[in-house]
């Protein structure tokens, strides 16, 4: 299993380009490309939850790379997503009054028609869920199968996003990531105290982080491009950190995620990963999220969990080539509906 870990390195490595300073290090053809490498590492994590790998010493090296990295997976997620919103937000004037169609219905059917894809097939394998499940699922509160978690949480932020936007009516950029913020340390409480577990709530401060690098974009390059200073802020996160992660401390986790998006950015301005095979798992990412627990689920109803190789080797080109065709229709349909 290690060999999927080596694959993607040398994926991720394969046109890498070194830099003193990269100004493009946020504009998506960057961005998709970090995205694709995460996707990835999400989708091995998920991989391994239906099969027993074997206790050899390059599996477990397998597992412990995996396990380490942990949570941080899906934190560029949170991140790149509240950049962006700001970065659309200080240039188009019109831009909450289109945020609820574009974001939020658009995540929310995009997702939707996958849900109803593992309804479909939990009833025909008789993975039959709690009448609750099936009332709650359209939102990622609950799962009918799927991957959810991190869909409700990006909702929720959306929905916090569109609160400030009526708090703030364009009085200022400042005051708005201010109620971001604020709204999202709630939500953290929130998800602290009544959630299913950690994961829901210890990597969603990146999304106001997101936010807050866009407020501050244009002093953060000057002094990422600036050689002495992008080096000393690249130490002084990787410190910062490295601390953190060490000790692990669950309740300030968010500083940790935090300290890992800014770092991913920081270094991106000196290294750009980019290849049209990144690029397509990035721009694929989403439907890859979404869509890679239907074949596992469908293979472990036929018992090919038992050959860990045999279940690798089949549901990887399973989800890629239906991420690719989702993603396809999706295209299609946002031409017809949330673009009109």
């Amino acid at each position: 299993m290690v060999l999927l870990l080596i694959s993607l390195v040398v994926i991720s490595l394969y046109g890498v380009k070194f830099s003193h300073y990269n100004k493009d290090y946020m504009l998506p053809q960057n961005t998709n490309s970090i995205k694709g490498v995460f996707a990835i590492l999400i989708l091995l994590t998920h991989l391994r939850s239906y099969i027993e790998i074997p206790n050899i010493n390059l599996n477990t090296d397998f597992e412990y790379i995996l396990d380490r990295i942990g949570q941080l997976m899906v934190a560029v997620y949170f991140f790149y997503s509240g950049f962006g919103i700001l970065e659309s937000y200080k240039k188009n004037l019109n831009y909450e009054k289109t945020f609820f169609k574009r974001r939020i219905l658009r995540t929310l059917y995009h997702f939707d028609i996958a849900v109803l894809l593992y309804v479909v097939l939990g009833f025909c394998i008789s993975d039959v869920r709690p009448v609750l499940n099936y009332l709650t699922c359209w939102i990622g509160a609950s799962s009918v199968g799927n991957s959810n978690w991190f869909i409700f949480v990006i909702l929720i932020l959306y929905v916090i996003t569109i609160i400030s936007f009526n708090i703030v009516k364009r009085r200022s950029v400042f005051i708005m990531c201010c109620s971001v913020t604020v709204f999202s340390v709630i939500l953290w409480i929130f998800l602290r105290l009544y959630s299913a577990g950690f994961w829901w709530y210890d990597t969603l401060m990146t999304f106001s982080a997101g936010m807050w690098f866009s407020y501050y974009y244009n002093q953060i390059n000057r002094l990422l491009s600036n050689r002495v200073w992008s080096n000393i802020i690249i130490v002084v996160i990787s410190v910062i950190f490295a601390i953190h992660y060490h000790y692990h401390w669950v309740d300030v986790y968010g500083i940790t995620a935090c300290m890992f998006v800014y770092l991913i950015a920081a270094i991106s301005t000196k290294v750009h990963i980019g290849n049209t095979i990144l690029t397509w798992l990035g721009t694929n990412a989403f439907s890859i999220y979404i869509l890679q627990r239907l074949p596992m689920n469908i293979l472990r109803y036929f018992n090919v969990t038992d050959n860990y190789v045999l279940f690798t080797v089949l549901s990887i080109p399973m989800v890629l080539i239906m991420a690719h065709i989702y993603t396809l229709l999706l295209n299609k349909l946002d031409k017809y509906t949330v673009d009109l």
